[in-house]
Parts: structure tokens; C-alpha cells; sequence
């Protein structure tokens, strides 16, 4: 090679290696995230706070194109200008952003948003292409159902500019169409009565499902007698369950039944299973002769038709028949329907009521069998956790014990659990005392997003800790709007406690494996709040502070200004009669029913009646929180007339079901607190 080819190649192999370092120096800082543009970012959103949009816009401006904050931030522009109704801006913004970021996470955003932008200004043409864009892009999303409301309204508007008869009728027609598909999706969503409003001013035929969908529509809104005008225009084939329905809530029950056993025969499989159920009950609730014998007239119909729902007829009838009939019903259920969704049930009461006549070996067998076939079913951890008891009670420990660790493996968030890990830890323990030995977190514990049960790809994790950091809860809420682990997290960073823990207790119920205990979604199904006030006070009353926390759990969802329809109030849902009671027994200042929304007083009276209530039933905690749902007087009757002795079957045994299933929440909770903290 020649000195003029050599320095052409050295030139050229240096500039390439230029080129892929600057490349490369633009790639780590898109990556990046300054303090500049931190700050920059937040002082934009402290402007949202204010609802000043002109300056957070400017803020969100001044975000480097090189930050990894700035997708965020070119979004953040768009919504500015559209708070600001500068409609060119924010559409100008929104299209930059989806060419910019077309697998964003939050591109469904900005075409929802693009599109409302073209509505408002009456472009429909570009709005009808934009919704149509979503629903091709995202199936599954909310944005794609709300998209068929807004094209209803599009073809609305568009036909008012028509002059030709033909084309003003296709229209209406299209506008007709997309409204019942939005209804059909969301019978009772945000923009149901809009579009039931606009439909009924549409001058265009119905057919038969139409006038089903807007009366199903009308009905799940409250519009009883639109729902029944549109009823009597329908099939009455999947029409015939609502009607009976409303001439219920009509007070004509004459009818109601008439409806019912003219049609059940005939139309019980044109209804949806869950719809069907509701529509027996009711026909069972309204029977002349009473419940019990609405359901034999029923089951009757159902046997004789080989009709839907027979399962849970037999289930609802073994209610009202003494327990050798029960027993008959349950068994018939769990053979001839193996697959319902009452065969675990029904086969479980057939084991306990084995038990519960000494009938160990049939209960054992029953025990193996529900085992075996209905592992992933509420009653699951209760049978699993019995049979161990019953090898217990044969004599055979280690099997016993081999039973009480797969509770624990399996179900490791039961009310099954604790008491397995009672047994584990020693079978000679049969007393539910707690003491004083634990102490809460000083502070709310911080909870980690729950990355894992979000849809979220790998490479959008910095950004959405930037988003987390930075507290950005709107777009947050984003990332995946129908994950209920997500919302939660968001419910709880905002300060609405109970809502967030309703929803990730629902995300873990639904998961086929439980996660371990430190996993952030049991910290937001299991919180706390008002540690420092809990520790006091339990420290005060000799109380186990997770238990109280539990109970808190249980009673309000850590809301303070939770009410009862029987009046109870605050955190603990004391009784003003009770508060006020227990406040003279133990010299406690109380200066009326207000006082009990505030959470400290609320919590020391609170903790004041478990101490009252243990003092009185024997220093027992379990009859301490048995009594703070049944009442101590009910407690003590229990304990003279039931099995004292054995605790897991004086639970199994309470009378009252609500207290009985109290007892067992209040448990449970307790057992995740001790794990998850």
C-alpha cells in the first residue's frame, strides 16, 4: 500500500471512530438525566399544582432533547397547550411526540389525546382517522373503547352537513352503530348516558339487539323505565331475566314469576351464567311459599329441562334444609358437577360435617379427594390445614406436620397459615395469646413500585424511575392503566388508602403463585399507618401492635372517617355508646361521637375496649377480637357451650358467620404483618 492510499485509510478509520464516539457520547447521554433538567421537570409539574400551564409549559421547553427525561417532557408540553386550549401547539406536539416515540409506553396517550384535539376543533375528518388509528393499534385498551363513542358523535355531527337523504340516513346509521358498540363494551362506563342521550335522539331503525344493548344499558344506569320500553322491543329470549327483574323493583312480583317460569325452560341458556343466578334468586326471593320452596320450583324446571344452574340452586337450597339434607345436596352437587364452581364448597362442608361427627375416616377420605381436585379454591387451605389435624389426631406427627408445611407453602397468606405455623412450631400450643413483643416501623415504609406485576418492558424501567422520583403520579397512571397492582401503588402515593388496598388484596388473589412477603404488593395490600399512635397504645394495654394494626385493617382500611351503617365510626369502628362506656371504665377523656374521627382517640379507646374485653374473657386475645365483632356477652356464651379446649375448632364452630369469618380476617391480616415487616 502507498503512503497516499495508507493516509486515506488512516483518515478515514479515524473519522469513523469519531463518528461512533459522538454517536455513542449522544447515546449515554440520552440516557442520562441532569439536575438541570431534574429540577427543570419538577418545577413544571409544581406549576401543574398551581394550574399555571403557560409557565410549566415553558418549564417542560427547557428539558434537554438529549435527557432521558425528555419524552416526558415533550409530552408534558403537548398537555400544557392542550389545557391551554392552544389547539395547533398541542397537536403539533402530540404528532411530534408519537413520530418521536412510537413504542413509548405512553404513545396510546398521545393518539387519545391528539384525537380529542381534532374533535374540539371540529376536524372530524382527522378525528375519525385518529380514533379509527387507535382502534386498530390498541384492542385492548380503554382508549379504543371511548374511540366507537366518539366516532357515534363524528357521524352525528357529519350528517347535519349533508344534504342528500342517502347519505344523511348512512350516517346516522354508522353514528347508530358505533354508540351500541360503545355500549355494548361499557353498558355502564363513563360516557354510557351520553351515548344512550345521543341515540335516542338519532332518527334511525333499531333492530331487536339494539333495543337489548340500550336497554341493558338504560337498566345498569338506573333508567328503569326506559330499560323496560326497550325490554319489550327486544328478543324476549335474552330480554326475559331483566324484565323479571324490574317487575320486581316494580313491586309486581305476580309477574316477575310469570316471566320467569314461562321462559326459564325455554331461554336459561341464552343468559350469561352469573346474570342467571341473579334472575333465579330473585324468582326464589319473590316465591309466595318463601326462598326454599322458590328454589325446589326451580330446581324443578332446571331438572326437567336439563337447564343451566342447577349447581347453584342445590347449593342455595342446602341453606334452608337441616344437615342430613344438606349433605344429600352437596354430594349430588360435587359428582354430577365436578366443574362448578360450588363442588369445592359443597365437598368441603361434606368433610367438616364429617369431622364434626367424629367420622374421621370418611372425613379423611373426603379430606384426600378435595385435595387432589380443587387445589386452587377458597376452601382449599381450610381442608388441607383439617386433614393435617385429623393425621394429628391419629397419631401419625410427621405427617401431620408434612400437611401444616404445605399450608404454609401453598397458601402462605391464609388464616391457615398462622395456624399452621402454630402446629409447626408447637402442637402443644393451643392458646391465641399474643404479648407485647413486636414494634411497628417508626415510619411509613416506602414501598417500592411493583415493577414486577406491570406489563412494563425492561428498557422503560429508568424511565419510569426517573417518572417515580420525580412523583409524576398522572403519568403514572399511564404506564398501564388496567393493572391494578400499578393504580394502587398510584392510590396509595396519592393518600387513598383503602381503595389502594382493595386493589392489590384483589392483584394477589389473582395470582397463581403468591409472591414472597417482602414483594412490594403485600406491603400495599397489608399498610401502616398511624404506627407511632399503635405502638403506644398497645405498649399502654399489653397489645400485640400488629394485631391492633390488623384489626384496623379489617375494620376501615386505615380510614379515619369510615362509618358504619350502624354508626359505627373512625379507624377501629368503635360505637359511640361503646367509646363512651368503656371511656368511664377506663378514665379516659372523651368529649362526644365527633371525637372518634380522630385517629388517636379513636385508637386509645379503641385499645382500651381489647383490654376490657381480654380482662373479661380470660386474658385470651382471639376472644378479645371474637368479642370486638360479636359482643362480649355472645364470647362468653360460646365459651361455656363450644369446645374451649381445642381453638381451631372453637373458630370453625362460632355461631354468628360474621364474627366467625372476623375472627379469621383479623387472624390473617396478622400472620401477613408479621411476615411482610
Amino acid at each position: 500500500m502507498d503512503w497516499k492510499k495508507k493516509a486515506k485509510f488512516i483518515f478515514i478509520t479515524s473519522a469513523f471512530a469519531v463518528l461512533i464516539l459522538i454517536v455513542l457520547s449522544n447515546v449515554v447521554k440520552m440516557t442520562q438525566i441532569s439536575d438541570k433538567d431534574f429540577k427543570t421537570y419538577h418545577q413544571g409539574l409544581s406549576y401543574i399544582e398551581k394550574k399555571d400551564f403557560e409557565n410549566a409549559y415553558f418549564n417542560f421547553s427547557n428539558v434537554s432533547k438529549t435527557s432521558a427525561l425528555y419524552e416526558i417532557a415533550l409530552l408534558r408540553q403537548a398537555m400544557c397547550a392542550d389545557e391551554l386550549n392552544d389547539f395547533d401547539t398541542a397537536v403539533k406536539k402530540f404528532k411530534m411526540f408519537i413520530e418521536k416515540y412510537p413504542e413509548s409506553i405512553f404513545v396510546k396517550k398521545a393518539y387519545y389525546s391528539l384525537a380529542q384535539n381534532y374533535f374540539r376543533q371540529k376536524d372530524y375528518n382527522r378525528a375519525e382517522k385518529t380514533f379509527n388509528d387507535i382502534r386498530k393499534l390498541f384492542k385492548d385498551s380503554e382508549y379504543k373503547i371511548a374511540s366507537s363513542y366518539y366516532l357515534g358523535v363524528i357521524y352525528t355531527e357529519k350528517s347535519k352537513t349533508e344534504k342528500d337523504e342517502k347519505e344523511i340516513k348512512d350516517k346516522l346509521e354508522k353514528a347508530k352503530n358505533y354508540f351500541v358498540e360503545y355500549l355494548t363494551e361499557a353498558p355502564d362506563g363513563r360516557l354510557s348516558v351520553n351515548a344512550l342521550k345521543e341515540i335516542s335522539v338519532l332518527n334511525t331503525n333499531l333492530t331487536q339487539k339494539d333495543n337489548f344493548i340500550l336497554a341493558r344499558a338504560y337498566y345498569k344506569n338506573g333508567f328503569i323505565k326506559s330499560a323496560y320500553d326497550c325490554f319489550n322491543k327486544s328478543y324476549m329470549s335474552i330480554a326475559w331475566g331483566y324484565l323479571s327483574l324490574i317487575y320486581t323493583k316494580q313491586g309486581d312480583y305476580s309477574r316477575a314469576a310469570a316471566i320467569f317460569e314461562e321462559n326459564y325452560p325455554k331461554y336459561a341458556a341464552n343468559l350469561e351464567e352469573d346474570f342467571l343466578r341473579e334472575v333465579i334468586q330473585n324468582y326464589a326471593m319473590i316465591y309466595p311459599q318463601g326462598p326454599k320452596q322458590g328454589y325446589y320450583k326451580a330446581l324443578d324446571m332446571a331438572q326437567t329441562n336439563n337447564l343451566k344452574s342447577e349447581d347453584y340452586i342445590l347449593y342455595n337450597l342446602a341453606k334452608y334444609e337441616n344437615n342430613e339434607i344438606k349433605n344429600i345436596l352437596y354430594e349430588r352437587i360435587y359428582k354430577k358437577f365436578p366443574q362448578s364452581k360450588y363442588a369445592s364448597d359443597s365437598l368441603s362442608n361434606l368433610f367438616w360435617n364429617a369431622y364434626q361427627k367424629k367420622n374421621y375416616k370418611e372425613a379423611l377420605k373426603l379430606g384426600q379427594i378435595h385435595i387432589h381436585d380443587y387445589p386452587n379454591t377458597i376452601a382449599a387451605p381450610k381442608v388441607l390445614f383439617w386433614t393435617g389435624k385429623l393425621t394429628e389426631k391419629s397419631g401419625n406427627k410427621n405427617e401431620a406436620r408434612a400437611y401444616f408445611q404445605r399450608v404454609l407453602e401453598k397458601y402462605p397468606d391464609s388464616y391457615y397459615a398462622y395456624r399452621a405455623s402454630k402446629h409447626l412450631s408447637s402442637v402443644k400450643n393451643r392458646n391465641w395469646d399474643t404479648k407485647y413483643t413486636h414494634r411497628l416501623p417508626e415510619k411509613n415504609q416506602i414501598i417500592a413500585f411493583p415493577f414486577a406485576h406491570t406489563n412494563v418492558a425492561d428498557d422503560n424501567i429508568k424511565l419510569i424511575n426517573a417518572i417515580l422520583k420525580l412523583q409524576d403520579y398522572t403519568l403514572l397512571n399511564e404506564i398501564d392503566k388496567d393493572n391494578k397492582a400499578v393504580q394502587s401503588w398510584v392510590l396509595y402515593q396519592e393518600g387513598k388508602y383503602a381503595t389502594s388496598a382493595l386493589l392489590a388484596r384483589d392483584t394477589i388473589e389473582k395470582l397463581e403463585t403468591k409472591p414472597n412477603f417482602s414483594d412490594s404488593i403485600y406491603k400495599l395490600a397489608y399498610q401502616m399507618h398511624y404506627q407511632d399512635t399503635i405502638n403506644d397504645y398497645a405498649k399502654i394495654y399489653i397489645l400485640d401492635p400488629y394485631l391492633v394494626t390488623a384489626l384496623i385493617r379489617e375494620e376501615s382500611y386505615f380510614n379515619p372517617q369510615a362509618g358504619s351503617g350502624a354508626g359505627a365510626r373512625g379507624l377501629m369502628q368503635l360505637m359511640p355508646a361503646t367509646a363512651s362506656y368503656i371511656a368511664y371504665k377506663s378514665n379516659i377523656n372523651y368529649s362526644g361521637a365527633g371525637s372518634l374521627y380522630n385517629p388517636v382517640k379513636n385508637i386509645e379507646l379503641g385499645c382500651a375496649y381489647l383490654d376490657y374485653a381480654k380482662n373479661q374473657l380470660y386474658e385470651n386475645d382471639m376472644l378479645a377480637v371474637a368479642s370486638y365483632n360479636g359482643g362480649p356477652n355472645a364470647v362468653r356464651s360460646w365459651k361455656s357451650t363450644l369446645n374451649y379446649q381445642n381453638f381451631d375448632e372453637f373458630i370453625e364452630n362460632i355461631p354468628y358467620p360474621e364474627t366467625r369469618d372476623y375472627v379469621k380476617k383479623v387472624y390473617r391480616s396478622y400472620w401477613v404483618y408479621l411476615n411482610a415487616y
